[in-house]
C-alpha cells in the first residue's frame, strides 16, 4: 500500500540517531505516528501490495547475491525472501505473508550503492502474524541479517518511520547513493474496505 513514484533529491548523510534525520536523508512525514504491533487489527488485505517502486528495468545483479533469507534476532523475525515482480502500475506483487519480497529492480545485499528493499505483509486475513509483524517495535542499532548464496550480510537499524500509505518517499527506492537496506510493511489503523492506513519503514546501513 505504498504509493511513491519517480525519483527525488537525496543527500548523502544518514540519520545520526534513531528517529533523527540530517539533511532530510529519510524524510519525516508530518503526521507520522508511533505504532504498537499488538494493537493492530489482525488482518491485512493481501490483495493490496504495499509498495509502488519506479518503473522496472533489467537488473544488473548477479544471482549469487540475491537475498534468500532475513533474520532480525531482537524481534524473533525469521523468513525466507523471494524476488518479487512488479505489476503494470508499478506495484510490488508480494508473496504470502510468511515470506518477504525483494524488489529485484533495486540493489542486492552488500552492493556498493543503492537500496535493497524487502517488503512483506504485517499479517494474514485469518489473523496470523506476517513475517514483519513486529517491525514497528524495532529498536536503534538492532541487527538485521540478510542471507545470500555467498554468505550473510549484517545491517544496523538507524531509523524507523511511518508514512501515510499514499505518501511513501520516492527515495525509498533509490538505485544510487550510499548502500542501505529498507524494510517495509503495513501498519496504523485498519479498515475492512481500505486496509491499513500507514506503512512502517525501517532503514538500516551495513554494519561494518
Amino acid at each position: 500500500m505504498l504509493a511513491a513514484t519517480g525519483a527525488a533529491s537525496f543527500h548523502d548523510s544518514v540519520p545520526d540517531s534513531f528517529g533523527q534525520v540530517q539533511q532530510a536523508h529519510v524524510p519525516q512525514a508530518p503526521d507520522s505516528e508511533p505504532l504498537n504491533p499488538q494493537s493492530q487489527a489482525p488482518r491485512a488485505p493481501r490483495q493490496q501490495p504495499p509498495s509502488r517502486p519506479p518503473a522496472p528495468h533489467r537488473p544488473q545483479n548477479s544471482a549469487r547475491q540475491f537475498p534468500t533469507h532475513l533474520s532480525i534476532p531482537s524481534l524473533d523475525a525469521d523468513a525466507p525472501v523471494v524476488p518479487t515482480a512488479v505489476s503494470r502500475d508499478h506495484r510490488l506483487l508480494l508473496p504470502d505473508p510468511s515470506r518477504l519480497g525483494w524488489w529485484a529492480g533495486g540493489a542486492t545485499p552488500g552492493a556498493n550503492s543503492g537500496t535493497t528493499v524487502l517488503a512483506g505483509h504485517v499479517d494474514t486475513p485469518d489473523g496470523d502474524q506476517g513475517a514483519l509483524y513486529a517491525l514497528s517495535a524495532i529498536r536503534p542499532d538492532a541487527k538485521v541479517l540478510v542471507r545470500t548464496p555467498t554468505g550473510v550480510r549484517t545491517y544496523r537499524v538507524i531509523a524507523l518511520r511511518t508514512y501515510p500509505r499514499q505518501h511513501l518517499p520516492p527515495e525509498v527506492f533509490r538505485r544510487d547513493g550510499p548502500h542501505r537496506l529498507v524494510l517495509i510493511t503495513c501498519g496504523g489503523t485498519y479498515s475492512p474496505t481500505t486496509g491499513y492506513a500507514r506503512n512502517v519503514v525501517a532503514y538500516a546501513i551495513p554494519d561494518r
